[in-house]
């Protein structure tokens, strides 16, 4: 069944150029952000289009859920939007969520993105520029989130091909397990990489937010860190954030989502395991990373 939440929003057909996707919301991105990581997976035109561009939004993979998640929060929103990305790559969600909140509804927008990887943090830039969003009217960081600000290692490296660059531990055996993990979620069919390190300054959410008066919507994705940062934010996420999407990266990890957002009062609107291929209302999907969405009852 085709979610009426999207029949809400005046979609159009978009297309490909040789270079950029123009989106069925009306925002670009450029091909390069993710050529290596879609040629590895067979990401062809034809199936970018689906993605992207189709005036239906495809309901068969698992990325539904983040335009569900972003449009709901949309009508739920009233004069004002925020929308905050963690770990946000080249910023695709946050993009796409500005142009169905300002230009679709509309509503005054603000965004705060995060993102560690320096090729990711430029594309970023970019990407906001060429969908001409003011970089000076939102709150962009280069950096990790974590649960204390200090210093860390931070993988980097093969931009176009891997999204699960994470901060590093000391551990060696640590660091050869989330390479193995993310040849895993994106199904590379080499697993080579060329990884290097940086240091690299974290944020908490403490931090992040405190200037903010209320979040819509809050899209994580950082590689194995979001129990530990949603456990040391909680108070603050549970004063000002209505909607979480997180993406999971354990199954220790959803089982401590689970935990702490119920001891919090918070209700659960969506949870798909991880690495498995779930029951959803739109059939079997198969998921890489596990989704969580909680929606704060208090706001």
């Amino acid at each position: 069944m085709y979610p009426e939440i999207f029949n809400r929003f005046n979609f159009k057909e978009g297309h490909l150029d040789s270079d950029i996707i123009h989106t069925r919301c009306g925002s670009v991105q450029l091909k390069k952000y993710d050529v290596e990581l879609n040629r590895e997976i067979n990401f062809t035109d034809k199936k970018c289009f689906d993605f992207y561009c189709k005036k239906e939004i495809s309901t068969n993979n698992d990325a539904v859920f983040e335009w569900l998640d972003i449009c709901e929060s949309i009508e739920c929103a009233t004069d004002n939007y925020t929308f905050v990305e963690l770990g946000a790559g080249y910023a695709r969600w946050s993009v796409i969520a500005y142009y169905i909140a300002s230009i679709l509804r509309p509503l005054f927008t603000k965004l705060v993105i995060v993102e560690a990887e320096p090729t990711h943090f430029g594309w970023v830039i970019d990407n906001l520029e060429m969908n001409n969003i003011n970089v000076e009217n939102h709150e962009i960081y280069q950096g990790a989130i974590d649960d204390t600000e200090k210093i860390v290692q931070f993988e980097i490296g093969d931009p176009s091909k891997c999204y699960g660059q994470s901060i590093v531990n000391d551990n060696l055996v640590n660091m050869l397990y989330r390479k193995i993990r993310c040849w895993r979620q994106k199904k590379f069919k080499t697993g080579q990489y060329n990884l290097d390190v940086l240091n690299v300054k974290t944020y908490t959410l403490n931090s992040i937010l405190s200037d903010i008066d209320y979040v819509d919507m809050i899209h994580m994705d950082i590689q194995g860190k979001e129990f530990d940062v949603l456990k040391s934010s909680a108070d603050i996420i549970n004063k000002k954030v209505k909607r979480l999407h997180i993406g999971t990266h354990s199954v220790k990890i959803e089982e401590n989502i689970r935990e702490l957002m119920l001891n919090n009062n918070w209700s659960c609107l969506r949870d798909y395991k991880r690495n498995k291929i779930n029951d959803t209302p739109f059939g079997k999907i198969e998921f890489g990373d596990g989704i969580q969405t909680w929606i704060n009852p208090a706001l």
